[in-house]
Formats: C-alpha cells, structure tokens, sequence
C-alpha cells in the first residue's frame, strides 16, 4: 500500500506530465516545455525515493524496529550556529547590492 506522501507525489508526477503534454503539443513553446519536463522528472525522483523509503514509516508489524526509528531517537541541544548562518548569508546579500563593507562583514560572520 502507498503512503499518503507517495500518494501525493505520484499524483503532482502525473499532473505535472499530463501539463507538459498538454503544453507542448498544444503551444510547442520549447522553454516553457523544458521547464516543464524539468519539474515532471524531479516530482517523478522525489517520488520514486519516497516510494523506496516507504515515506520513512515503520510497518505496526516490525516491533523490532521501534527502538532503531528515528522518532526515538533523543532530540539533539540548541545550537546558534543556524542562526548564525543564516545572518551571514542574509548580509553578505545585502552586501551584494548596498556596500562592499557590508559583504566583508557577511564574509567575516
């Protein structure tokens, strides 16, 4: 049986298909096509993976592997280090488009 994930990704597969189709042959537009087939396979691999992985669940049948699932597993300790990226990149873009000074300090963060 399908998971509700790999359910909904077989669908988005078949309808972003269904749409390249659609547009190609009724347009014959060749970029808007590529970006299509682009999104149609990346939809398709997505969902071939969480086919695969059975959308990460463990069967109610395999008591054995409770204990090894990742949703027993102990939360990891804050870190500031998210935060801390995330602030560096923020200000090395706006360091792109305001002053060099402000891209040195997003460099230096």
């Amino acid at each position: 049986m399908f998971t509700t994930g790999s359910k909904l990704l077989i669908g988005s597969s078949v309808l972003a298909l269904v749409a390249t189709l659609l547009f190609g042959i009724l347009d014959g537009g060749l970029l808007g096509s590529v970006g299509l087939i682009s999104a149609t396979v990346a939809l398709s691999v997505l969902a071939g993976i969480n086919v695969f992985t059975r959308d990460a669940n463990v069967g109610a049948d395999e008591v054995e592997s409770f204990g090894g699932a990742a949703s027993a597993a102990e939360r990891p300790g804050s870190s500031m280090w998210p935060f801390t990226i995330g602030l560096a990149a923020v200000t090395v873009t706006l360091g792109l488009v305001t002053y060099t000074a402000i891209f040195v300090l997003g460099l230096i963060l």
